[in-house]
């Protein structure tokens, strides 16, 4: 059965109707842009990378054998393909008429909101998906967060962590990234320090564990100089474990400086929103979409824990 609405029941109506509105309007923060701001951009249906081992230290030269020579190796190589992602809405043409309290001029607004949240999901997954079986993958094989990313010396390190989010275990973990090493054994650097990114249910413990300097007596964090000095920023989202059970708790470190940042978005097209008529039906729509895809380009740098 049809259900016609007049004029006056919109009238009648008008406190509840603001409250959708206000509903639909989030101004959604852009998280994505904060975890990582690399975006590359292409016009190939798929790009691939293939990851170096880099060069050895420098060595002590022989005046009869001369210079040692050295050559970066062909390590692992993965491929990304950008994803189209789209979404429209629809109204009667009439309805824009009669439209007294912009119910349907902030549908331009609700699209955008939309985009925003569905990279902040994106890029939130490169994070929580990243543990194993859950499908992000670093170069080398294995989970972006794994016990065992292979060396070149044929040793093994780790960049994954199964303790709750507190000042120790935030400090360890701090520690571990900081031991971490290239392919080829040589030390990594992160001098810009690292940013904490955490879903709702590790926002207090977060700011307590990295912003705490000097506060004793909690079992959270005695004194927090050295997590304080290395945490550059708390990101929260929640989208950190949106839909995957069990992974609300997790909790991550990146770099804070993003040329050390493996995570990127590989992006052919940026928000595009066109507007159409039906003239058949009578409706008015919009219609967004954009292609892109957010990815990483190796481990180092980042720690990853799912308690």
């Amino acid at each position: 059965m049809a259900t016609n609405v007049t004029q006056e029941q919109i009238l009648l109506y008008r406190e509840g109707l603001l409250k959708v509105i206000q509903d639909g309007i989030k101004d959604t923060p852009n998280t994505a842009a904060r975890i990582s701001s690399k975006v590359i951009g292409s016009r190939q249906v798929y790009e691939e990378i293939v990851t170096q081992s880099g060069l050895g230290f420098f060595q002590n030269m022989d005046e009869v054998e001369g210079v040692t020579f050295d050559s970066t190796v062909p390590r692992f190589t993965k491929r990304y393909t950008p994803i189209v992602r789209t979404l429209g809405v629809k109204w009667s043409k009439q309805s824009k008429q009669k439209d007294l309290y912009g119910f349907v001029k902030s549908f331009g607004k609700q699209l955008a909101d939309a985009a925003v949240a569905t990279r902040n999901l994106l890029a939130c997954n490169t994070l929580t998906l990243g543990f194993s079986g859950g499908g992000v993958l670093s170069p080398d094989g294995v989970a972006v967060f794994a016990s065992n990313h292979p060396l070149m010396t044929g040793a093994t390190q780790s960049n994954l962590g199964t303790l709750a989010l507190s000042g120790s275990s935030l400090e360890d973990a701090i520690q571990q990234v900081l031991g971490q090493v290239g392919d080829r054994g040589i030390p990594a650097y992160f001098p810009g320090g690292f940013n904490l990114v955490v879903g709702p249910p590790n926002a207090g413990i977060a700011r307590r564990a990295a912003r705490s300097e000097g506060l004793q007596g909690t079992a959270d964090n005695d004194t927090g100089e050295f997590n304080t000095d290395m945490i550059k920023s708390i990101i929260v989202d929640q989208m950190i474990g949106f839909g995957q059970s069990g992974l609300t708790d997790a909790w991550f470190l990146v770099p804070a400086d993003d040329d050390r940042n493996p995570i990127f978005c590989l992006r052919v097209q940026d928000v595009e929103t066109a507007a159409d008529t039906d003239i058949v039906y009578q409706e008015a729509m919009f219609v967004s979409d954009f292609e892109e895809v957010w990815d990483v380009f190796g481990y180092r740098g980042m720690f990853g824990t799912n308690p």
